[in-house]
């Protein structure tokens, strides 16, 4: 008997990479990386199911919208799989998500938003501050990344009125092991204590290679905090300045 599915609602560099894979073990669940299927379309990098059999990945291809998946691609990943979920960072179309599974597990993720402005800033800048890719499709600044953040973050605030809903902030997710066993029991994980795999998303992703690098394939704390010891204080100006837009926000997520 499957488990309820799992909508993951993140915002971009709020830690819903590392809570994805926590929630993450084949033969017992698997959650999809940003499929976009809420947006009638499939945007899947293959090397985020490298591990699906050959016949599902077939099948996802194929899958456009909320309603083949359910009806056609679960069908066959529920023969490998207890748990299927799905984590996106814009949470555009989660209406049509959740009227395909209304009996879904929905978890919110957020983090400090000084620390979310440096982590994007990485995110789109070389190592000489150069920015080196559009963010959402122009020019990385205070105002525009507020702009387009609070956009998705009204998305989050949609979601927070559905009944089965549970709020993780990145912080405590990485400090206290408490809130993983939480999360666990919250959407009913069928994965074994001590079972997963943390880091395998990045592991072989030459983008995100870093990232794996710095946390070695486990939920660490060592990127918490980072507008206290970023020596750009240029950035840090920014980045508190995005923090005292973002009042809502703070409000929603006790920061």
């Amino acid at each position: 008997m499957s488990k309820p599915f799992i909508y993951i609602a993140g915002l971009m560099r709020t830690g819903s990479t590392v809570l994805q894979e926590s929630l993450t073990c084949l033969p017992y669940s698997f959650i999809f990386h940003e499929p976009r299927l809420g947006e009638m379309c499939f945007d899947i990098k293959d090397r985020f199911m490298v591990d699906l059999p050959v016949d599902v990945k077939g099948i996802m291809q194929s899958s456009t919208t909320v309603k083949r998946f359910k009806n056609h691609a679960m069908l066959e990943l529920l023969k490998y799989v207890q748990q299927i979920g799905v984590k996106e960072i814009r949470p555009i179309g989660w209406e049509r998500y959740l009227t395909h599974f209304p009996d879904a597990k929905v978890v919110l993720t957020a983090r400090d938003p000084r620390d979310h402005f440096i982590s994007m800033y990485g995110w789109v800048h070389d190592e000489n501050g150069n920015q080196k890719k559009p963010f959402r499709g122009g020019e990385f600044n205070v105002q525009r990344v507020y702009n387009e953040i609070v956009r998705d973050f009204e998305g989050q605030i949609a979601l927070s009125g559905y009944t089965t809903v549970i709020k993780v902030r990145y912080e405590d997710f990485v400090t206290d092991p408490s809130v993983l066993r939480e999360l666990k029991k919250f959407v009913e994980s069928p994965i074994p204590e001590g079972s997963g795999d943390i880091g395998g998303f990045l592991n072989g992703y030459a983008k995100r290679q870093g990232e794996h690098d710095i946390h070695g394939g486990e939920i660490t704390s060592k990127r918490i905090d980072r507008w206290k010891t970023e020596e750009n204080q240029e950035l840090v100006a920014r980045a508190n300045d995005y923090y005292e837009m973002m009042t809502d926000y703070r409000n929603f997520w006790s920061y």
